[in-house]
C-alpha cells in the first residue's frame, strides 16, 4: 500500500510525541534484550536516523475513524510508503530495530501477510549499515501463540480448488471434463500445492536465521508452534519467568512442519528431550528451557 505522493513525510505523521503509546507489555524484558543486543556491538558515535542504503526509515502514521485511534506502522522506501499491519517496527536505542509481533487481538498468530512482512523487514535490515542488532518481540500477553489456523485452512482449500478435474481439464484444453467440477481429482497435486506453501512458509522463518546483524528474542507468555520456530531463528533468547514453550501441533492433529523439529534438538543437543516435546506437545517453562538451554536468560519481570 503506497501513501500518495502528495503527501510529503511530515504529514500526519508522529515521530516522537507518540512513540511510546503503543506500548502494550512491560519494558523489562525488551529493555534487557535491547542491552545485549547493543553489547553485540561498538557503541553508536552519535544518534542517527533509521535508514537503508535506499533511504528506508521508520515511522508511524497515525490516522483517526471515529474516536478510535489506529496506530499503522511503515517503512519508506525511495519516498514511497510500505504499510506493516502485523509487526511494528521502532528504534529503542541508535542502532537498534527493535520489530514486534503485532497481532495481539489473534495472540501474534502467525499468518501469511505475517511472513510476507518479516521478509521484507529483514530484507531492510540486511542492507541497513545504520543497523547493528535486533530485537524480535510480541506485544500483548504473549510472543506467539502459532500459526494462524485459519490460513493453513485456506491453503488446503486452495489446492483443492485448484486442482478440480474441470480446472485440470481446462489447463489440457479440453472442453468438457469427464468429471463434475465440485469433485477433487489427483491427492498429489494438491498435496504438492501444500507442500510449496509450506516449503515458502519455512524459507520465511529462515529469514530471521540468516540476518546478517545478531538478533535477540525476547519472550513472554506462550512461545508455540510457528512461533517457537520464530524465537528459535534468533541468535539470542532471552525470555521472562511466565514463558513457556511447546511444540503444540501434536495436540491438534497437526504436523510440526515449520522447522521446530530440526531446530529444537540442535539448540538442546539433546534428542531425547526433544522428541518428547514433539511426541506429548507438553510445556516447557521457563526455568526448564534454561536449564535445557534453549534460552540463555531469565527475568523476573513478565512480559
Amino acid at each position: 500500500m503506497n501513501y500518495s505522493d502528495e503527501h510529503s513525510i511530515g504529514d500526519g505523521l508522529e515521530w516522537m510525541a507518540v512513540w511510546n503509546q503503543a506500548m502494550v507489555q512491560s519494558e523489562d524484558l525488551v529493555t534487557a534484550a535491547t542491552a545485549t543486543a547493543t553489547r553485540a556491538k561498538e557503541p553508536p558515535k552519535a544518534i542517527l536516523p533509521i535508514r537503508t542504503a535506499s533511504g528506508a526509515a521508520i515511522v508511524r502514521h497515525i490516522t483517526t475513524s471515529g474516536v478510535k485511534a489506529r496506530i499503522t506502522y511503515m517503512c519508506t522506501h525511495g519516498g514511497k510508503f510500505h504499510w506493516y499491519e502485523t509487526i511494528n517496527v521502532k528504534a529503542p536505542a541508535p542502532h537498534i530495530w527493535h520489530i514486534r509481533l503485532d497481532r495481539t487481538d489473534k495472540r501474534n498468530a502467525v499468518s501469511r501477510l505475517m511472513l510476507q512482512e518479516i521478509v521484507d523487514c529483514f530484507d531492510r535490515i540486511g542492507t541497513d549499515p545504520e543497523c547493528r542488532a535486533v530485537v524480535l518481540s510480541g506485544a500483548g500477553e504473549c510472543f506467539s501463540a502459532g500459526m494462524d489456523c485459519r490460513d493453513v485452512s485456506a491453503i488446503v482449500k486452495e489446492g483443492i480448488a485448484a486442482h478440480t478435474m474441470a480446472n485440470i481439464m481446462a489447463e489440457h484444453g479440453d472442453a468438457e471434463p469427464t468429471q463434475p467440477a465440485h469433485i477433487p481429482t489427483d491427492i498429489s497435486r494438491r498435496g504438492a500445492h501444500i507442500r510449496r506453501a509450506t516449503r515458502q512458509w519455512q524459507g520465511s522463518l529462515n529469514t530471521i536465521a540468516e540476518c546478517p546483524v545478531p538478533v535477540v528474542a525476547a519472550i513472554h507468555g506462550p512461545c508455540i508452534g510457528a512461533g517457537l520456530v520464530l524465537a528459535l531463528a534468533a541468535d539470542v533468547r532471552h525470555c521472562s519467568a511466565d514463558a513457556y514453550f511447546s511444540i503444540r501441533e501434536v495436540r491438534i492433529g497437526m504436523a510440526a512442519d515449520m522447522g521446530s523439529l530440526q531446530r529444537v534438538p540442535k539448540l538442546m543437543g539433546n534428542r531425547s528431550l526433544a522428541r518428547e516435546l514433539a511426541f506429548t506437545g507438553r510445556d516447557m517453562p521457563a526455568a526448564e528451557a534454561l536449564a535445557q538451554g534453549l534460552v540463555s536468560a531469565v527475568t523476573d519481570g513478565a512480559g
